[in-house]
């Protein structure tokens, strides 16, 4: 990814009609937690978060890219993502998001674009147990 998508700065009204999406999309799914995220080359950034009951997820945490996220299959795939059991999924159970105690049992994850076709955001749909 160039510098130039890494450095897209979304406006202030954006960032707030994205907020009350994100919130709306975690009470209506009655998901502890909905998120978008922004990748800034070498990690991926939690650009909005739901502010819903349970969300283990902070605004502007950042975790390393290439260490077998969710988000980079859906990156890669751009095809909507669902392991109905991490822990019971061999692909799955050593997701780093387990490791934070983070026990996934359903997982959505749809790609935003951004812009110019770039996987440079995406909105992660995550329910619990």
């Amino acid at each position: 990814m160039n510098n130039t998508l890494e450095t897209i700065q979304v406006p202030a009204q954006i960032t707030e009609k994205w907020q009350e999406i994100i919130d709306l999309l975690a009470e209506m799914l009655h998901v502890p937690s909905a998120l978008i995220m922004k990748v800034e080359s070498p990690n991926i950034r939690v650009f909005v978060r739901s502010e819903s009951e349970g969300n283990p997820y902070e605004r502007d945490e950042r975790a390393c890219l290439n260490t077998g996220l969710y988000c980079e299959t859906v990156m890669k795939t751009r095809q909507l993502l669902l392991v109905p059991d991490a822990l019971a999924d061999q692909e799955w159970n050593a997701n780093p998001d387990i490791k934070l105690g983070i026990i996934q049992r359903t997982l959505q994850e749809i790609t935003v674009s951004m812009s110019r076709g770039a996987a440079d955001g995406f909105e992660v749909i995550a329910s619990q147990c």
